[in-house]
């Protein structure tokens, strides 16, 4: 949609010659929605068979790891990764993109949803960089789980601390609480993922209009431990409560400047 296999090359190598590393999104836990009944799996490539998948059945209780690893979310084809060339063809796939393109590393949505031991051989096939998306409610441990099958994992736990400190204006003590918390259950707080903003939740400024918590949460973003992490949406300021679409699009915007100056005495 984007541009050619070639201009994606391009970009890649340019950004390289400027320092710049390249992130790519990618999803290993399941494909779109199959239209269709009986579900007509055509059209997706190369998974286009039913024992590609897990059996039929919706997440309904997040607390079920089970559940949640074996069953769809929100009615995606859920991948079986435990049949052998299901799982043999993430693997190739993930080292054959990383070699023809060079991407320095990768965002790993849907975390949770696939067992552990599957992404420790994703990330080793890749042999880049991962930061995964492992968000299962305000559960420090549960999401430090991740870190080891994966290098990295967003720091959910952080974002649910800030949401309590900033937007509900709790003391700022939430944030402390979480970093102690995190300590026992994460291997290395340096190469998390940190955000004020995230694509699945209402915008920070639909929480709490004020533009000065913002300012104060990006700043904590930018000076906490760990990888800070932006959106566009965040870039615009939407207050939008939901991802914003062609036909709900984001909603109020403002402008919202950050000036980082030094100085030095004469």
């Amino acid at each position: 949609m984007f541009g050619t296999k070639q201009d994606l090359l391009d970009l890649i190598r340019d950004c390289h010659q400027r320092d710049i590393w390249v992130m790519m999104d990618v999803v290993a836990n399941h494909m779109g929605i199959a239209p269709g009944d009986p579900e007509d799996l055509s059209g997706f490539v190369p998974f286009n068979e039913s024992w590609h998948y897990h059996t039929h059945c919706l997440i309904q209780d997040f607390m079920n790891q089970t559940e949640v690893e074996l069953c769809r979310l929100f009615n995606l084809m859920d991948l079986n990764q435990t049949e052998p060339w299901v799982r043999r063809t993430l693997l190739n796939w993930i080292a054959d993109i990383t070699r023809e393109y060079g991407f320095d590393g990768y965002r790993i949505d849907t975390a949770v949803e696939v067992e552990k031991s599957f992404w420790s051989e994703f990330w080793a096939s890749s042999g880049v960089f991962m930061l995964g998306e492992a968000n299962n409610g305000d559960r420090t441990c549960y999401t430090g789980g991740y870190q080891g099958p994966l290098p990295s994992v967003l720091n959910f736990p952080l974002y649910w601390a800030m949401r309590r400190a900033f937007n509900e204006r709790q003391p700022m003590t939430e944030i402390s609480k979480s970093l102690e918390a995190q300590a026992a259950c994460f291997s290395d707080l340096t190469v998390l993922g940190l955000f004020a903003d995230n694509h699945d939740f209402p915008r920070f400024l639909n929480l709490s209009y004020d533009t000065t918590l913002l300012s104060n949460a990006i700043t904590y973003v930018l000076f906490g431990e760990g990888i800070p992490l932006f959106t566009t949406a965040q870039s615009r300021n939407t207050t939008a409560a939901t991802t914003p679409t062609a036909e709900n699009p984001s909603g109020q915007t403002t402008t919202l400047t950050l000036r980082c100056t030094s100085s030095s005495a004469p």
